[in-house]
């Protein structure tokens, strides 16, 4: 099977779509719905992506109060579609994006393909990566929350979620503990706290395999960001006040010079992330939350 180039897929001008979220209630679990859009002159498919949070919250939701939260989670995850071809237009048809957001989401799509762009060989820019273009107008506004001394640590079955987990035995905050889809390890570890846990289950749209089968794009993603924007939604909805990750200082270090460009394959477990999600947080989603890495003094060794 051939890998379709980065150029041939550019010129046949695909456009991405983010066309909807939605947010459905069960008596314990919320399920946010996100359905995405990628469309050229001759062809246009839809993929439908899940989070199934163990949590419900009607009242906040009604008052859309988490409304910028879920908003932004579905712009992190538009990278696991969009990929796939890469076009050069993406299209927000859930509300509107500032100056400041566009470049901060740009950022994030240039740094944490990074990997993505020296294993397929693609050499563009970041201004040149893609435009957005809007047919919603709506904004969402930043909230404010009660929240509890709490802290959250996610946990992906690895010893440095579980050095923070411990060492956070030892403080005052009232630990839980979160997880994406958790790997045997990690349900183990859930399974012998006393601590509350919170295991999401994410589902991407099958059809992506089918295009990795066509020889479309492929490659690494920034996932720890969408692991940031799912744990913010979280931690708003249980009220917790920290959120505390285990990426230590090696996370920092580059791997590759691609392009002009450092390739940082851990670049959302990054300080440079980490510090410019702090920042976009507290300007548009809310202020009553902290998110941080617990290990970011230590090093690996």
């Amino acid at each position: 099977m051939k890998t379709l180039s980065f150029d041939s897929l550019r010129a046949r001008d695909y456009v991405f779509h983010y066309d909807s979220f939605t947010v459905d209630h069960a008596e314990c679990f919320t399920t946010l719905t996100y359905r995405y859009r990628l469309e050229c002159s001759d062809e246009s498919d839809t993929f439908t992506h899940t989070i199934t949070l163990p949590l419900s919250d009607q009242t906040g939701f009604d008052a859309g109060i988490y409304d910028s939260a879920v908003f932004y989670l579905g712009m992190a995850e538009v990278i696991n579609y969009y990929k796939i071809a890469c076009p050069k237009k993406i299209v927000l048809h859930t509300g509107r994006l500032d100056a400041a957001q566009e470049a901060w989401f740009k950022e994030l799509f240039y740094n944490g393909l990074g990997e993505f762009f020296f294993q397929n060989s693609i050499f563009v820019s970041k201004e040149e990566l893609f435009s957005f273009e809007y047919t919603n107008e709506t904004t969402y506004p930043k909230q404010s929350i009660e929240t509890s001394y709490s802290v959250m640590v996610p946990i992906g079955g690895g010893k440095d979620s579980i050095v923070s987990y411990h060492l956070l035995g030892d403080s005052n905050a009232k630990r839980t503990l979160f997880a994406i889809n958790p790997i045997v390890a990690t349900c183990d570890l859930m399974d012998k706290s006393s601590d509350t846990g919170y295991r999401l289950t994410r589902r991407l749209d099958a059809k992506i395999m089918e295009y990795n089968a066509k020889g479309y794009l492929n490659g690494h993603i920034p996932f720890s960001s969408i692991v940031a924007f799912t744990s913010l939604l979280t931690a708003m909805m249980s009220r917790q006040r920290y959120i505390a990750l285990s990426n230590e200082s090696s996370a920092n270090e580059g791997n590759v010079e691609h392009n002009g460009m450092i390739v940082n394959h851990q670049y959302s477990k990054s300080l440079h992330f980490e510090n410019h999600f702090r920042a976009f947080v507290r300007d548009y989603i809310t202020e009553d939350v902290e998110y941080f890495s617990f290990l970011r003094p230590l090093h690996e060794l």
